[in-house]
């Protein structure tokens, strides 16, 4: 009986191998959502979400397919970026909005102490029907009237200056009765002899009084 012939040599098949997905890079994530806070948070989550975001970027470059989120990690770059423009629209815009509003302060403080002095002027009418002059000072004003609060009266910011003590109301020289130089400014609010109350430049305040004081 013959032998059968030899079967050919077959090599073993390979068993199939499960593969492996790609996973999304956790600092792409993480950009992402520092990112998206930055909108409210403005730097205090945009420099992290910038620099996580250029961290993925190289990760995800370097894996070789291992890891994805290039996507998320770009969104955080866009979003920590566009933080850091929003600081310097609102101080440009603030910048814009200061002059505007120490305008319309000042402009309060001026109206606030013009009220003042007209409420003093009526004082002081009343001490002159009384006495025939005017008090040496506003404190002797208000210690004959105990009724005047002189710190209600003071301005905001700095004190009146009284120049009432030599005259009287039958003067009608237009002279001051109190004068007050507004902080950061060169304008003086002054209350005259007749009652009117002015605001005026530096230099004509000055001119003005070196008049009055004349011999």
């Amino acid at each position: 009986m013959s032998n059968p012939p030899p079967q050919p040599y077959q090599p073993p098949v390979p068993q199939p191998t499960e593969s492996r997905q790609p996973e999304t890079c956790p600092l792409a994530t993480v950009s992402l959502v520092l990112g998206i806070c930055a909108f409210f948070t403005w730097i205090i989550t945009g420099i992290p979400a910038v620099i996580c975001g250029h961290m993925a970027k190289s990760k995800i470059k370097k894996s070789g397919g291992a890891l994805t989120g290039s996507g998320k990690a770009t969104a955080g770059l866009i979003c920590g970026y566009v933080s850091f423009g929003m600081i310097f629209v609102i101080a440009f815009l603030s910048a814009l909005a200061t002059p505007v509003i120490m305008k319309q302060k000042r402009k309060a403080e001026q109206v606030q102490t013009t009220s003042a002095a007209k409420q003093i002027f009526l004082h002081l009418i009343e001490y002159d029907d009384d006495y025939g002059q005017f008090p040496e000072s506003l404190e002797a004003l208000a210690a004959a009237n105990k009724s005047i609060d002189l710190d209600e009266l003071q301005p905001h910011r700095g004190e009146w200056i009284y120049h009432g003590d030599t005259l009287s109301n039958s003067d009608n020289s237009g002279a001051f009765l109190l004068s007050w130089q507004q902080q950061h400014t060169d304008k003086w609010v002054i209350l005259r002899i007749d009652g009117s109350v002015q605001v005026l430049q530096d230099a004509s305040y000055q001119a003005a009084l070196r008049s009055q004081n004349a011999p």
